[in-house]
């Protein structure tokens, strides 16, 4: 089983085993991007978003050169034809965002901030790729909101369940994430004089 994990940086596991960089940064950058957009993607779109500052031909070129690099390590999870790449759907992958998502849809906040160990893909860099770039800019917002607003509603919900004990842990985490996050300082505030900490 291929393991992808984004939360925080970026860790490949195949089979346990932590996958040694995959030749370059931006074979990584597209093995991330095929998984967590799921589906099949024109070799055309994926060559753009990767080399943006590159004629056709020369992008081309270059995305035949990374995918030569992933199938190296993953090629039984792959399915590249002459116009689209993608992974295949039969192939066993686990990837942090769905699991994420799944566990916030669940209710089970608890292992899904287990998960949430940092920004997705924080620090990790493709330099001139901005449509890249751009593209992880905007998983980063859509995930660290994703867990604010769960935590926002796991307080409230502590709030009046009249635990408060873990609803200020839950405060506590959430103004880690969000040092400015103005509802959750008015959240913490409210937990601890309801428990009677009103200095």
């Amino acid at each position: 089983m291929l393991e992808i994990r984004t939360f925080g940086g970026l860790s490949l596991e195949l089979d346990g085993e932590r996958v040694s960089p995959l030749g370059s940064h931006k074979a990584e950058a597209i093995a991330v991007y095929l998984a967590v957009e799921g589906g099949r993607h024109p070799r055309s779109v994926v060559a753009a978003k990767l080399w943006p500052d590159s004629n056709t031909s020369n992008s081309q070129t270059a995305l035949r050169v990374t995918l030569s690099l992933l199938r190296k390590s993953l090629l039984e999870y792959l399915l590249i034809d002459r116009e689209t790449i993608g992974f295949s759907p039969q192939a066993g992958i686990w990837l942090d965002t769905d699991e994420l998502e799944r566990h916030l849809e669940e209710g089970h906040l608890d292992d899904a901030l287990a998960l949430y160990r940092g920004d997705f893909l924080e620090g990790f860099r493709v330099h001139g790729s901005l449509p890249f770039e751009d593209w992880c800019v905007w998983q980063q917002e859509r995930y660290h909101r994703l867990v604010v607003d769960a935590l926002h509603k796991a307080i409230a919900q502590a709030a009046a369940a009249g635990t408060y004990a873990r609803g200020r842990d839950l405060a506590l985490r959430l103004l880690e994430l969000d040092p400015l996050d103005e509802v959750g300082h008015r959240q913490q505030m409210q937990l601890l004089a309801l428990d009677g900490q009103r200095s």
